[in-house]
């Protein structure tokens, strides 16, 4: 009988079959979506994360250039603190 879908591998497809077939369809289109969706909220993930780690970076720079003048400041205020000892005890 001639009631199904004709099947591009040359068969006949029952009406069964052919709904299950347009499903997949469906299914893949939802996929492709998903998959699409999924990837530019993982892009905009590593670009914040990007910005972060920038971020970060500059913090820890800014760190170590504190640490580097710290033990300068130190040795000025003991040197100042130094110099006013001598002055009241001399």
């Amino acid at each position: 009988d001639d009631h199904g879908v004709h099947s591009p591998l040359g068969g006949f497809l029952t009406s069964c079959e052919a709904e299950l077939q347009e499903l997949m369809k469906q299914i893949d289109i939802m996929v492709a979506h998903k998959k699409a969706e999924w990837e530019g909220q993982t892009q905009a993930l590593e670009a914040c994360l990007g910005v972060r780690e920038q971020e970060l970076s500059s913090a820890r720079a800014a760190l170590e250039e504190k640490h580097k003048e710290q033990p300068f400041d130190t040795r000025q205020k003991c040197q100042l603190h130094l110099s006013k000892w001598k002055a009241d005890t001399g």
